[in-house]
């Protein structure tokens, strides 16, 4: 498959959300309003070309998802809630900056900027009723980067990636392992549950691991290094890219479309074939999940099934790997 290809399978899927979409810019489907289903739309939609579907969703989302103060309620999984819970917000804000919708951009970004803690800048993916960190990470962290650079809040977004470098600074054994994760004083947490282990640190020993949480860091301190011309950044986005590639099959999996995304930018910045090489091979592997309506469904390894209901999951994939697909294929084909 080439880039052009992944364009209309990303097309394909934009236009099985529209044909899933109410007019009101709720899903057909989905009879309770929760923020699974609908976080990435905006951005799925609007990057494809469907201006109108994207519009109705953020208006669906600002009557029925976004808060007084900002934040986006009700969530279902508990990855929304207990694990990264920025990463909705995240979505939101740029999916509503692309539209220009700043009724939903900017009050999202407020209640996100209240996340960001004010001493280390990481942004916590678990809180206390006073907005007070439990827990940061790097996949929180780098979402709400990308939100604060598309907002235009670059002094927020580079105390985000000033964490990150600092936390890459602090692991105790980089060429084995990256450690994700810091409690509230700010302290790198090593030891934790096993069951804990997929959202808290990634090995390279291992296959089939959760890499977003080096990809999307890696993706944010690409665009933050554009935004403003500081080398450092760029070098500590090569070194999160760097730590993928050592680990066993990095460029496999259903979280590698950050790095995608990432690979895509390199290429289109400095034309070097591996970053180039890299995208397509992550771009084919989620394309070969497609249904054949269009859509991407959990869990990808099931047989597709027409007539299973479909789920909030169903949603939140088909729009990301839409974003992910055409992100992909838009800076491939630059050149």
């Amino acid at each position: 498959m080439n880039a052009q290809d992944f364009w209309q399978c990303a097309e394909k899927s934009a236009d099985w959300l529209i044909s899933q979409q109410a007019e009101d810019g709720r899903w057909k489907p989905i009879t309770q309003p929760v923020v699974d289903a609908y976080y990435k739309a905006s951005w799925a939609l609007s990057l494809m070309g469907r201006p109108t579907a994207a519009h109705r969703s953020l208006d669906y989302a600002a009557r029925h998802l976004l808060q007084p103060n900002g934040d986006v309620q009700p969530r279902q999984n508990r990855w929304h809630s207990e694990v990264h819970y920025p990463y909705a917000n995240a979505y939101f804000v740029m999916g509503g900056v692309r539209l220009a919708r700043y009724d939903v951009a900017w009050p999202a970004m407020c209640f996100l900027r209240t996340l960001q803690s004010p001493a280390s800048g990481a942004f916590a993916s678990v809180y206390t009723e006073d907005n007070i960190p439990v827990r940061c990470d790097t996949m929180s962290t780098a979402g709400a980067g990308l939100a604060c650079l598309a907002a235009g809040c670059l002094d927020a977004a580079c105390r985000a990636a000033d964490w990150l470098q600092a936390l890459v600074e602090r692991q105790p054994t980089p060429d084995r392992a990256f450690f994700c994760t810091v409690d509230a004083e700010n302290n790198l947490v090593t030891q934790f549950p096993e069951s804990d282990s997929p959202w808290r640190v990634v090995r390279t020993d291992q296959p089939n691991q959760i890499w977003y949480a080096v990809g999307l860091p890696f993706a944010f301190l690409i665009k933050l290094a554009q935004a403003t011309a500081r080398m450092e950044y760029l070098h500590l986005a090569l070194w999160f890219f760097d730590f993928q590639q050592r680990c066993v099959n990095p460029w496999a999996g259903p979280s590698s479309g950050k790095a995608g995304w990432g690979c895509a930018e390199l290429y289109r910045m400095t034309g070097e074939a591996r970053y180039r090489d890299i995208a397509l091979s992550i771009g084919e592997y989620m394309a070969g999940f497609q249904a054949p309506d269009g859509s991407f469904q959990i869990p990808l390894s099931a047989p597709y099934d027409p007539q299973r209901p479909l789920t909030p999951g169903d949603f939140d994939l088909t729009a990301e790997y839409t974003v992910w697909l055409g992100e992909i294929a838009a800076n491939l084909l630059v050149r």
